[in-house]
């Protein structure tokens, strides 16, 4: 059963972004790329050779990735001030690091929704860790447009045949 009261609240991105952490880790991340991350982790089917989104596909869900930083920045407070993940001051602003005990922390998370969770993460890693900034914005900014327009056909309209 799944509780609409934790979809999409500071608790789950907090929870997706220390997962994300944990996969690149010892690397940190801007809020920027914890943003895209995020939304990879919900939807990594969108991209290329990706493994199966960890969310249902919706109509226009590449508008997420404009709306996400909210959010995740309230996840991220939050998981900051439990001490799983931490807050520094760099030369390009504020990043996020997992705490060293993170991955045990993540351990105890054994659903099918978490298991899927991290092994989509160090897919992320894998795919994206190694972008710089500007070439992961070029893919997002490239790509955007294509994402979620699988349902701007109606299904329902008549395509001449008969009926």
């Amino acid at each position: 059963m799944v509780r609409e009261d934790l979809i999409n609240t500071p608790v789950e991105c907090g929870m997706r972004s220390l997962v994300i952490l944990h996969a690149v880790y010892p690397r940190r991340c801007d809020i920027k790329r914890l943003v895209t991350y995020d939304y990879f982790l919900s939807h990594s089917g969108d991209a290329e050779g990706g493994p199966e989104s960890l969310h249902a596909e919706s109509p226009f869900r590449s508008g997420e990735i404009l709306v996400r930083r909210e959010i995740v920045q309230r996840g991220l407070t939050l998981i900051v001030a439990k001490g799983l993940a931490i807050q520094q001051f760099g030369s390009f602003g504020v990043e996020y690091q997992a705490a060293s005990f993170a991955g045990a922390f993540l351990d105890y998370f054994e659903s099918e929704y978490a298991r899927k969770a991290k092994k989509i993460a160090s897919w992320i890693n894998q795919r994206f860790g190694q972008m710089s900034d500007t070439d992961l914005e070029r893919f997002v900014s490239d790509n955007l447009g294509k994402w979620g327009v699988e349902f701007a056909d109606n299904p329902y309209e008549s395509s001449g045949g008969s009926e």
